[in-house]
């Protein structure tokens, strides 16, 4: 039989080795990309699985990947959403099969806590504290919004509006 294809993920945007909501896609799923080894041969089947062991979807060599050449797949969450799995085999005429590495990531189900505004003097940016790339909405007195994101270190800072006076809730 051939050697083993390969599979990895991609699309982890922030490159910290787990998938947040926002690179998981709506449909709960993640994109593998599937490596064909270079010694398959056409009419070879390159198997991919989740982590339940359920099969995701079969490549035929040739027809659906060339040799050497790569697929992408979308493989769903583990049944408990807190990780994603991809294996992948291959399997030649003769039934002989070649099992790859998995491919492994963990999914961040956990929402950010909710941010922190400091305490400000009126007329001065309104800032505060929050989970690293969280996304900060300020809602001031007159209704009008502010949004912004949390930097690496945690703060997150917004222009005041006329609306903010001593002793008024944002």
């Amino acid at each position: 039989p051939a050697t083993a294809p390969t599979v990895a993920f991609i699309g982890d945007t922030n490159g910290d080795g787990t998938f947040n909501k926002d690179e998981v896609g709506t449909d709960g799923t993640v994109t593998a990309v599937i490596t064909a080894p270079a010694d398959a041969v056409a009419g070879d089947t390159i198997v991919i699985t989740d982590g339940n062991g359920k099969v995701v979807k079969n490549l035929v060599v040739g027809t659906d990947i060339a040799v050497g050449g790569t697929a992408n797949v979308e493989v769903p969450l583990n049944t408990d959403g807190t990780q994603v799995q991809a294996n992948v085999s291959i399997v030649d005429a003769a039934s002989n099969s070649t099992a790859g590495t998995p491919a492994t990531a963990l999914v961040d189900t956990t929402a950010p806590a909710a941010p922190v505004i400091n305490d400000n003097e009126v007329g001065q940016p309104i800032a505060g504290t929050g989970e690293p790339g969280a996304t900060v909405t300020v809602t001031y007195p007159d209704g009008t919004t502010a949004e912004t994101t949390v930097d690496a270190d945690g703060n997150w800072t917004v222009p005041t509006n006329d609306s903010v006076v001593d002793g008024t809730t944002i």
